[in-house]
């Protein structure tokens, strides 16, 4: 299926083994650069990206690189419920059949963009295809097992989203997940309410209680990332994130020569209010693999110095 999003972006839907894989590309007579292949968090699927490449400023990244949206199986809108044969994947188990399709488009200089738990099936991806990544940005990895309160919170929401569908314990489970525990006092609450609108109206519970036991069965693989992570690492967190102090400590176990990381001081959802912060942390990440001379950080569009450094370490003391 092909589909013509306006602005001179086309849209085509295609379905390699178990994911669903939306592709978007700008109409432009140049040579595209690269990749950007992106994986979403729980309870969310490619539409999440929608705003983020919407951004005045992320908007040129179609100038340069053509979009892999990916759908973790039975996460893409209006998706049928799997069937009770079906063994969905675990985290790591995803990362390696992203091998199939970057093969099947036959990418090569990947850039990935993983957000929570997409983030971790990015990072398992990178680890087992080395030679296909040049850099990948992970927001608010999770890349230690579920501690135990966390364990059990993430039990009663898959519990809950299969017997009994959406309820207002697994609405709580998303909200904390995704806005953390301070979020009444410092998000939009009504960006929290269309948030868990589009998720309930949108995906199959019984589908998302399967992505939310892969995510609660997550392996450390903070003791592995040193070694085998070969590409640029960016890490984006928040002040206020669920999942900060997860990625502060694992960024502490990359190499730093190949590793940076980004906090915001104001928000909770990074990537949801503050898309151009994390946009700019992407293209210095490009940058700094070599990519994308030519594209403007925020700072040089408001008339201040262009970076050519892969230094983003605003989170690093």
């Amino acid at each position: 299926m092909s589909f013509d999003l306006g602005n001179e972006i086309n849209e085509k839907i295609e379905t390699v083994g178990d994911f669903t894989v939306t592709i978007q590309e700008k109409k432009t007579e140049g040579k595209k650069i690269g990749s950007l292949v992106t994986f979403h968090d729980i309870g969310l699927n490619h539409n999440s990206f929608k705003e983020f490449f919407k951004n005045e400023y992320n908007v040129q990244f179609y100038d340069k690189f053509v979009v892999y949206h990916i759908d973790a199986p039975g996460q893409q809108q209006g998706a049928e419920k799997l069937s009770s044969e079906y063994q969905f994947p675990s985290l790591p188990k995803m990362g390696e059949m992203l091998g199939p399709v970057l093969e099947h488009f036959q990418l090569t200089d990947v850039i990935g963009l993983g957000i929570g738990a997409g983030a971790s099936v990015l990072v398992h991806a990178a680890m087992s295809f080395p030679e296909k990544f040049l850099g990948i940005v992970l927001v608010d990895p999770a890349a230690k097992s579920a501690g135990f309160k966390e364990w059990g919170e993430e039990k009663l929401a898959a519990w809950q989203l299969e017997r009994k569908g959406f309820t207002s314990t697994s609405e709580k489970f998303l909200i904390w997940h995704l806005f953390g525990t301070k979020s009444k006092k410092n998000v939009n609450m009504e960006l929290v309410d269309t948030y868990i609108k589009d998720i309930t109206n949108n995906q199959n519970p019984h589908n998302l209680a399967q992505f939310v036991k892969a995510f609660m069965s997550r392996p450390d693989v903070t003791n592995e990332v040193h070694d085998k992570l070969k590409c640029q690492v960016l890490v984006i967190t928040s002040a206020h994130s669920t999942y900060k102090v997860e990625a502060n400590y694992f960024h502490t176990k990359l190499d730093r020569q190949k590793s940076s990381i980004l906090e915001s001081l104001d928000s909770i959802n990074v990537f949801v209010e503050e898309p151009g912060k994390c946009g700019e942390g992407m293209l210095l990440l490009m940058q700094g693999c070599g990519l994308v001379p030519t594209l403007r950080t925020r700072t040089a569009s408001r008339g201040g110095p262009v970076h050519r450094t892969s230094s983003m370490n605003e989170g690093e003391q």
